[in-house]
């Protein structure tokens, strides 16, 4: 029988899923309500898993599930729900769910009395993967995808402004319904423009490259995450819109060519990542975490950042083709 400290107070363990970093048990609290442990193991970057337990610990469940307990490298966490806003997506739209999101990323952005995390990750540290793949394309003499995204991500991350804890991953998946409403879970704790959490809605759900890439979709997104960031900020002068922290349109149009190509030259993933996504913990849904899964070993995650890097920045050279339009 797996053993938690006795003052959470929590029974029936289940493991529900196991990555590379974590083990996840569903537990029943004393009250009879579920909850999540996720149970880091040691490995290289277990700071990144931390620092998202930092952000939660400071949004005090504002938008996101609350940290009820930690003791080393486990932590209690509220069960967000069972319903992901990706099954939403499929019932109700995409407008529908993208109102969902600009909510919770308008709560996500609310202003806290509490002094944000210090070790909250910048936005150019998150992008190490890209710029080291960058760097070795470079060095071979091949103009890659990943030479033109790095290129443009330098650009767009030159001149911070508007600079606010971020959730870091904030998508389809990451954000579900249950008694408290919609809640985001699995938070990295990132340091940047809000617009880098707008930008992460534009190019998901991952496996929907004809929802992303419809340009009445790309038009309609900002438009939809400005209004419902409008009462928020009129309630607060110290909030702006995702999409007004936004670089101008034009800063990086000249990478623009990427966007199509880029459906047909990613990487594919590695036959272990692929057999891990085809496995009963690759389709594990996060409904029945509150946490996301990682599928793959380490490589396979760096080599997820990677394309991630570069899908942020292909969907907002997509916004800005619709801003030009």
């Amino acid at each position: 029988m797996q053993a938690f400290p006795e003052r959470w107070k929590v029974s029936a363990p289940e493991l529900i899923a196991e990555t590379f970093s974590s083990r996840i048990w569903k537990v029943t609290r004393e009250d009879g309500s579920p909850a999540i442990v996720k149970d880091l193991k040691p490995f290289d970057d277990v700071a990144d898993e931390l620092r998202g337990e930092h952000f939660l610990a400071w949004r005090r469940g504002e938008g996101a599930v609350r940290l009820l307990g930690r003791e080393d490298n486990r932590m209690l966490l509220e069960y967000a729900g069972d319903r992901l806003l990706s099954q939403h997506l499929a019932e109700h739209g995409d407008d529908a769910a993208t109102a969902i999101a600009a909510e919770v990323m308008a709560k996500l952005l609310s202003p806290s009395t509490d002094t944000p995390p210090p070790d909250l990750q910048p936005l150019h540290e998150r992008f190490i993967s890209l710029f080291r793949a960058a760097k070795s394309d470079r060095g071979a003499g091949r103009d890659t995808l990943y030479v033109e995204a790095a290129a443009t991500a330098e650009r767009l991350l030159a001149d911070p402004h508007d600079v606010k804890p971020l959730h870091g991953d904030l998508h389809h998946d990451n954000i579900l319904y249950g008694p408290r409403g919609w809640l985001a879970i699995d938070p990295k704790g990132v340091l940047g423009n809000p617009g880098f959490d707008a930008a992460n809605m534009f190019y998901n759900p991952l496996d929907r490259d004809d929802l992303c890439l419809d340009p009445r979709r790309v038009a309609h997104m900002p438009k939809c995450l400005e209004k419902r960031t409008d009462s928020r900020r009129a309630r607060s002068s110290t909030m702006r819109s995702p999409m007004a922290a936004c670089p101008p349109p034009g800063i990086a149009r000249t990478a623009m060519r990427s966007t199509r190509r880029a459906s047909f030259q990613l990487p594919k993933p590695s036959a272990r990542c692929a057999s891990a996504s085809d496995g009963d913990l690759g389709r594990q849904r996060i409904s029945t975490l509150g946490a996301a899964p990682m599928r793959g070993g380490k490589a396979e995650h760096d080599q997820r950042e990677t394309l991630m890097g570069q899908r942020h920045m292909q969907r907002h050279l997509h916004q800005e083709r619709a801003d030009a339009d």
